[in-house]
């Protein structure tokens, strides 16, 4: 799928989604609550230098890819809660070699404003990287394969609504410490919005 459509596709349906959330009662969120979110995420897969096999006067693949994921927030204190994510950044892929991650771990808030919360996060959890298809002049070592993942990073959330919350901007930092050859970093940039079930 052409990146330009799936953003399109995206934005369209989170536009839609808010404007219908904003006849919703305006109201600061309380202790305890839960938040279900969904991203659009470009990724840097950090692979570069494993990519290897392309014929002479051909370009190498483009590291970055787009895709997106999904979140869950429980805030349980007034700074501290806990957070879970599945991170599948490969939905458009020029190359057809996917990565994903799924992680849990803590999260730190501090809101400057009744609408405006900054956070902090650190993750744990299992990585994976495999291909999509078989691709004739890509080798990457440790592809297939599944990896024990550390993550560090934290972003800026908006609260639109009493249930929506915007996530304007979160940047997270991987490490795969296990990964043949020698550690990967990945890192991926998003943009969503969340809504409060409780």
């Amino acid at each position: 799928m052409p990146k330009r459509f799936f953003a399109i596709f995206f934005f369209s349906g989170l536009l839609l989604f808010c404007c219908v959330a904003k006849a919703q009662d305006m109201a600061a969120a309380t202790r305890g609550d839960i938040e279900v979110g969904v991203t659009y995420s470009n990724a840097n897969t950090a692979t570069d230098g494993y990519l290897v096999g392309y014929p002479p006067n051909t370009p190498a693949p483009k590291a970055r890819i787009w895709g997106g994921s999904i979140y869950a927030n429980l805030n349980t204190s007034g700074h501290f809660g806990l957070t879970v994510q599945f991170d599948y950044p490969d939905a458009v892929t020029p190359d057809d070699y996917l990565q994903k991650s799924y992680l849990a771990g803590v999260r730190y808030i501090y809101p400057i404003h009744s609408r405006f919360i900054p956070y902090g996060k650190a993750l744990v959890g299992l990585a994976s990287m495999s291909y999509d298809r078989p691709v004739k002049w890509i080798t990457v070592p440790g592809a297939p394969g599944n990896y024990a993942a550390f993550a560090y990073g934290g972003g800026l959330d908006v609260r639109f609504s009493h249930r929506i919350t915007v996530r304007a901007i979160d940047v997270q930092f991987e490490d795969w410490p296990g990964f043949p050859g020698g550690a990967i970093h990945p890192s991926i940039i998003s943009i969503g919005a969340a809504y409060r079930i409780h």
